[in-house]
């Protein structure tokens, strides 16, 4: 199984260039976050030579900004609160409530085997 940092951004200097997030990919077609920029994320596609049309399954962690700003493909968006599996040994985390800046936040994580 290969697991791929698509975009990433971390740094102050990231996130003043508005370069903030992640994108993970999981053999050809899981992707997991899709950074904060669909430009971006595009162009690091592009310069890895991934084939987007490969993905099947697009999981978000969670609906902040700089892990759902490449989304711009045509999706159909299915809520999960309960763990699934995508493929042979990925699976989703199911909703994990947790806080921030004192509000409720439901994320999203995916287990590797």
């Amino acid at each position: 199984m290969k697991i791929q940092i698509i975009s990433e951004g971390s740094t102050k200097f990231d996130y003043w260039k508005k370069k903030w997030g992640l994108s993970i990919l999981i053999d050809e077609d899981v992707l997991y976050d899709t950074f904060c920029d669909w430009r971006f994320l595009k162009t690091d596609f592009e310069k890895l030579n991934i084939d987007i049309r490969q993905i099947k399954h697009i999981v978000l962690s969670h609906e902040h900004w700089d892990h759902t700003g490449g989304n711009k493909y045509e999706c159909r968006f299915i809520e999960i609160t309960k763990s699934i599996p995508l493929k042979k040994d990925v699976f989703t985390s199911g909703e994990i409530e947790g806080t921030y800046n004192n509000q409720s936040i439901y994320e999203q994580s995916l287990i590797v085997k």
